[in-house]
Order: C-alpha cells, then structure tokens, then sequence
C-alpha cells in the first residue's frame, strides 16, 4: 500500500514538472521610468548625525497620494519627499506623467516646517468655519524603546513636542497655529502609525482615531464642537490592537454607522506568532494596566459601530460574538475565534 502511494505521489509530481507547459499571462507589468516619465526617488541621506540610530525611522517613506487634480478622469500622482523635493505628476494618458511640480508650485526642501517627527498628516475642517485644519500624527524615535514601563518604571509618561500629535488651525490667510493644547490634543509621547477622520458619533463634526505602536495607545478623539476634542477611547473601546498599524474606517455592514479596522504587527503564521510574543505576556499586560495604560492585543481588529444613545453617550463593551441593542460606542468581532468555534 505504502509503496503504490509513493509512486503515484511521484507521478504526480514528475507530471508537475513537465517542461513546455503554459502558465497564464501575467496580470501586471512593471513599467520603467522611461516608459512612464516618473523618475522621483526618496533618495536618504545618511550621516553621523542622521541615520538609523538616531532616527529609526530614516528609512520609512515620506508617502504617496492619487488624486485626479485636474478633473480630467485620469488619477495623477504625488510622491512626497523625505530629504529630496516632493513630486506632482500629471496623468497624460497611456501611463504617461508629466512632472509639474515647479509649475504647480509644490516643490518641498526637506522636511517639513515642524520639529516633530510625524508619520502621517490628515486634512479636517474640525471647527467647521470653512477652510481645512492640519493634524499630524507623532511617532517619537527617542523614546524608541517603546516599554515606557521600562524607562520610567512607576508608569511616567513621557511629554515632549518631538513625540507629540499636533493639531494646526487654518488662520484662512495662508498661515496655520498650532492650537493642540487649547483643542485638547494629548502631548504624551506617541508612536502613531495611522490616523482617520471619520463623525463616528454623526453629529456632524469630524472626530478622529490614532492607531499607535505597542505601550502607547490607541485614541478615539470625539469632537466637542467647541474647538476642542474628548479622548472616549475607554468609553467606547474595550479592546484594541496592541501594535496598531493602518488604519480605515468605512461603514462595512451598511447600517449608515462608520466601522473601524485595524491592523496588527501581527505574523501571518501562528508559529511566527509565538515566537514574537514575549513582549505581550500575561504578566507584562497586568503591570501596564497597573500603571493605567490600557493594553491591547496581538491581532488585527474589527470595530463595528453599535452608534450613540439619544444624549451621544458612547458605552463601552467587551468582545461580542452577536450584536447587541444599539448603543454607544464600538465593539469588537473576532471573526478568526468566532468561525473556529462554528467549527468545533
């Protein structure tokens, strides 16, 4: 019995081996910059002062934007730059782009004008007087060791500008003013890596959620409507990812409510899993919670919104296998945990 399935396992795989036997066509191609006309390149420039040691984030792009600025119907393409110009090309047709960043008058000289080291920047008129208001998301390399508990064991958080989310009001002149400290905007060291606008409430006013790395955490900004913003993130949150990456939020189940996804840096395989999870043990989870940071968990979440009661108070709720009655705030579906128990 034995040997006739090792050759029938041999056939087969002879079989697959089989010289001359057509693959299809590949979906994409990968098209040159002559082809193209792009030629931008983030192009880093390390020193002594300036590399992975001192910024660890040196490396990480400076992001990219499509958007069809001209209303034409063709996407254009914005490459922002680190230390090199930013780029805007126009979408000529045939995936052809002319570069017309010094006619448009985008052209970048380094960094942007902000002490910080900010990972992602969101437009939002938040006080709703008719021009765009300016919130970048913070990420502090200083305090790279993450495990704040560590630094400072009795729980101290770090304050400092360079980590800090900063919230710019449009003065509608040309000019923005950095109001976070008056609109509420915590100055606790962060290590944002996502950020979305969304009126999670639907009051009308855009609220906000930051998506940060390990010990810091996650922040559900709800907009007060006055020019200021109340952190609901324990009130309306029980669980969140523990080193939140991307972000989005879209209404998935079409009930007119925006839902809230998340993801974790979390290994595809369980092995993977296991293996880098000592940072997320019972016992380092309790000693952040004693020092009242509120923990998260190692996989990516999804946050269906349960909307408001009729005074806009959110309620906060544990993890739910079936939607309860309607009420504030969000709650979390473990889909992977809910099919393995259909299965059982």
């Amino acid at each position: 019995m034995r040997a006739r399935l090792l050759r029938a396992l041999t056939i087969l795989l002879l079989a697959g081996c089989r010289p001359g036997v057509k693959r299809g066509a590949p979906l994409l191609k990968l098209l040159t910059p002559r082809q193209t006309g792009i030629t931008f390149a983030n192009t880093i420039t390390v020193s002594d002062s300036m590399n992975v040691l001192t910024n660890p984030y040196v490396y990480n792009g400076a992001g990219v934007a499509v958007a069809d600025i001209d209303n034409d119907g063709l996407p254009d393409i914005f490459l922002a730059g680190n230390m090199v110009s930013s780029r805007l090309y126009l979408n000529t047709g045939d995936m052809r782009f002319e570069d017309i960043t010094q006619a448009a008058g985008v052209a970048t000289h380094g960094w942007i004008d902000d002490s910080g080291f900010t990972t992602h920047a969101v437009f939002l008129d938040y006080d709703r007087d008719g021009d765009l208001d300016l919130f970048l998301l913070g990420n502090s390399p200083r305090d790279f060791e993450r495990s704040q508990l560590e630094i400072h064991p009795a729980g101290i958080r770090h304050h400092g500008a360079e980590g800090s989310d900063k919230l710019y009001r449009n003065n509608g002149d040309g000019t923005f003013t950095d109001v976070s400290q008056q609109a509420g905007i915590s100055n606790d060291a962060q290590f944002g890596l996502g950020v979305a606008v969304s009126d999670f409430n639907r009051d009308g006013w855009p609220d906000l959620y930051l998506s940060n790395d390990d010990v810091a955490e996650d922040v559900l900004y709800i907009n007060n409507r006055d020019g200021t913003f109340a952190d609901k993130t324990r009130d309306w949150l029980k669980h969140t990812s523990f080193a939140g990456m991307g972000i989005d939020v879209a209404d998935f189940n079409n009930d007119g409510w925006p839902d809230i996804m998340q993801t974790d840096m979390m290994p595809e395989d369980l092995a993977g899993r296991k293996r880098t999870s000592g940072v997320v043990t019972n016992a380092a989870d309790l000693d952040r919670r004693r020092h009242r940071f509120q923990g998260g968990y190692t996989q990516n979440t999804l946050q269906l919104s349960n909307g408001v009661t009729p005074a806009g108070a959110g309620g906060g709720h544990g993890v739910q296998r079936h939607r309860p009655p309607r009420r504030g705030g969000v709650y979390e579906l473990e889909l992977e945990r809910n099919v393995r128990r259909r299965r059982q």
